[in-house]
């Protein structure tokens, strides 16, 4: 069965009491603490979750989304994978202000990122820091009431503002909105809720070559393309980040080949590497190569007929195993899934010329040959069809047909 996932997710809101924002926080199981072992991990879990794992509406609605990120995640620029006017990036606390973290903030405001400070208390490495701060979020009990006053003073020369967190009974809440504070954070106000969903696998094993083949500084869009377009979770899971509402496309993206063209090889590779962080679940090998083959057989299919567009064709194979591969019917994962109207059609209901498609792939794993024969495709040209897509399936998978 697919692993749950859970992400923390605690409102912070404005001087009317309306909600401004979600902090969306880590969190490894249904209680509401966060149990981190590695912060990458942690990050990387709270951005694949929140964006691609669950509906971003549901946990974000039409709000700001506040995200922790530490050194690792600001100087190696998996920042800017996020849009920037959907994402506040919280700078953590113990970050040192060396020049490596001075120039990827320098980046992400050139970028139109809004950056906050996080548990502000006034340390060295934060004040160093101000200039590239939007908002600072100050660490009320951190502070404490004696110095709050001057902390507040010294933060209104730098022209950013204010965010009181921490917020703990009704009188501080009082205090600090007559001290002036923009926003307000706190148990007071509203504690973190976990929100709970479930994971879409992805295979491992090729999550590891993709590590291997983004780490390479030669490796060419098209050679990524080919390696997405192999797994299935991945693929589904790249489609539906870039249909998300985070990036707000006029039109569905319908192939890999349309997103990397829309997300460009640096945002791919960001991505990709933060799918694998989250990691995946495995699936047997015959299952994958069976989606392989499927794949590209229909891709054959619609270049002998010339009716279908071939990307689309080679996805609707592709996705047919994904049921499988999620283990979930496949109304359900389509229910919340970007695809385009056709594409849906055709996996549900075998509908269209794209259903045709993979009523003629499936027909011929079973011998139904009076299906394939509305296609217009004679045997031996289906039959070529098939056998080199058994084959490249094989080399690019190392797996077994079935």
């Amino acid at each position: 069965m697919p692993a749950e996932v859970f992400v923390g997710r605690q409102p912070i809101f404005d001087g009317q009491n309306n909600i401004y924002g979600y902090e969306v926080l880590f969190r490894s199981s249904e209680a509401n603490v966060a149990r981190i072992s590695n912060e990458s991990m942690a990050t990387s879990q709270v951005l694949v979750t929140t964006l691609i794992d669950m509906d971003v509406e549901r946990i974000l609605h039409d709000k700001i989304g506040f995200v922790n990120l530490g050194r690792n995640f600001l100087v190696d620029g998996l920042a800017h994978a996020l849009p920037a006017e959907k994402v506040v990036i919280e700078v953590l606390e113990d970050i040192e202000p060396d020049q490596e973290v001075c120039d990827a903030l320098s980046k992400l405001r050139d970028g139109g990122y809004s950056i906050a400070l996080d548990d502000y208390v006034g340390a060295p490495n934060q004040v160093a820091l101000l200039d590239w701060a939007d908002i600072v979020k100050v660490d009320v009990p951190g502070v404490g009431t004696a110095d709050l006053e001057g902390v507040m003073i010294a933060l209104r020369g730098h022209n950013v503002r204010l965010l009181a967190e921490k917020v703990e009974t009704q009188a501080e809440y009082r205090a600090l909105k007559a001290m002036g504070f923009d926003y307000f954070q706190g148990y007071y106000l509203a504690k973190p809720e976990v929100i709970r969903g479930r994971r879409i696998a992805a295979k491992k094993m090729d999550s590891i070559r993709l590590l291997a083949q983004l780490g390479d500084a030669n490796v060419t869009f098209s050679e990524l393309a080919d390696s997405i377009t192999r797994d299935a979770g991945l693929s589904f899971r790249m489609l539906r980040l870039l249909n998300s509402p985070f990036y707000g496309m006029r039109q569905k993206v319908e192939s890999i080949h349309e997103c990397l063209v829309m997300l460009g090889l640096d945002q791919v590779r960001r991505w990709v590497s933060m799918v694998v962080m989250a990691s995946m679940s495995d699936k047997p090998p015959a299952l994958v190569t069976l989606g392989l083959v499927r794949a590209k057989v229909a891709e054959g299919l619609a270049a002998a007929t010339g009716k279908v567009d071939e990307r689309k064709a080679f996805t609707v194979g592709l996705f047919s195993i994904l049921d499988a591969m999620v283990d979930r019917p496949m109304a359900e994962v389509l229910a919340s899934a970007p695809l385009a109207d056709d594409l849906t059609a055709a996996l549900l209901d075998r509908f269209g010329p794209l259903g045709n498609i993979l009523t003629a792939v499936l027909a011929h794993e079973r011998g139904e040959w009076a299906s394939i024969d509305d296609l217009g495709v004679d045997a031996q040209t289906l039959n070529r069809i098939y056998f080199e897509a058994v084959e490249w399936a094989e080399q690019s998978h190392g797996g077994n047909a079935g």
